[in-house]
């Protein structure tokens, strides 16, 4: 009796491996089927896949943007020639790096001059920028202003105190004017900027223009 239990079991844990078995090979081969299909289909596009070179989306965005491009899009008959030029009151030659710098320390102090002028008439075009959009809010129409209140409306963050400075003492002498309209003030700004910076440009008789390489901004020698 207990041999013909042991015999049962036997067979049944025989039939459990060779089921087990049979669905592990049938499990295998349908991977197999599957990375086969697979690696066909990639075969196929590839087969037929052609590789086209075109630029990135920020390159194409950048070039879109350049002087050359603006100007051709903006302006009727204008030459079909590189348009992104730069003057310059000093020349640039190439170091031992190969880095562009200018000639001599004295240009060397000029540009930094230059940088330096620049930068104050960016801030005061943004600083007129600012009062501009106060004046015109057709809510503070007909208001008279006082420097305090233009400077507290404005809420400017840090860097523009030669600004400042500008507008308290121009404001001195034109008071009626700004409280009027303080832009008026605001331009006199930006072009006391633009005189500083023009005179640092024309110091210097002679001056050199370059070619601007339009997608890394840098003159070319």
């Amino acid at each position: 009796m207990n041999s013909e239990l042991e015999s049962e079991e036997r067979i049944q844990s025989t039939k459990q491996i060779v089921e087990h078995q049979t669905q592990e090979s049938l499990s295998f081969i349908r991977s197999v089927e599957e990375r086969n299909t697979k690696q066909a289909a990639g075969e196929w596009v590839t087969n037929r896949s052609k590789n086209l070179q075109c630029w990135s989306l920020n390159f194409s965005i950048r070039m879109y943007l350049t002087p050359s491009t603006l100007l051709r899009n903006g302006f009727i008959g204008a030459p079909d020639i590189p348009l992104s030029l730069v003057l310059l009151p000093y020349k640039f030659s190439r170091n031992k790096s190969g880095k562009l710098t200018p000639s001599t320390k004295n240009d060397v102090e000029r540009a930094e001059r230059m940088g330096v002028e620049l930068l104050e008439l960016v801030k005061a075009c943004q600083f007129a920028c600012r009062i501009e959009s106060l004046v015109e809010d057709p809510d503070q129409f007909d208001k008279s202003w006082t420097i305090s209140e233009l400077l507290r409306a404005m809420d400017l963050e840090e860097g523009f105190d030669e600004c400042i400075n500008l507008l308290t003492k121009l404001a001195a002498t034109e008071v009626e004017r700004f409280r009027d309209n303080p832009l008026y003030i605001a331009r006199l700004i930006v072009q006391r900027r633009i005189k500083h910076l023009s005179e640092e440009i024309t110091s210097k008789r002679k001056s050199y223009l370059y070619l601007v390489d339009e997608f890394t901004g840098i003159p070319v020698l």
